[in-house]
């Protein structure tokens, strides 16, 4: 029996999909906890602005809920592992570069939301 488990990712949200993508290894406790229940709960906090107010910042979050799985075609787990280097590094030579030395073995998880909410609150 897994307990509940969470993990900081790296991860690609396509708004054409409706769909949440993370990449990671396809062995250890993550991949295990998958594989006995594929239901996840995806959490994002941050976004944070300072609106028209004195110092106090407004932020945003985000719960989902949704089933997760392994994808196994190996293009498209490639393209998307492109789509989530593109939030993080500054450019496209650093993501092939990445990608030519590690890209065999990243595999990509896509979660299918069921249910999310989110919300704005000001930190005061």
């Amino acid at each position: 029996m897994f307990c509940p488990y969470a993990v900081p990712v790296n991860f690609y949200y396509s708004e054409e999909e409706g769909k949440i993508y993370f990449h990671g290894a396809a062995v250890g406790h993550k991949a295990d906890a998958l594989k006995k229940d594929d239901r996840v709960c995806f959490t994002v906090y941050g976004n944070e602005m300072v609106k028209e107010e004195p110092w106090t910042p407004f932020l945003q979050s985000v719960v989902v809920f949704g089933r997760c799985r392994i994808l196994e075609d190996r293009n498209r787990t490639i393209d998307l592992v492109r789509q989530i280097a593109k939030k993080y590094y500054p450019d496209d030579a650093l993501i092939e570069g990445e990608i030519a030395q590690s890209g065999r073995a990243v595999q990509v998880y896509e979660i299918t939301i069921e249910h999310l909410s989110g919300k704005e609150i000001q930190e005061r």
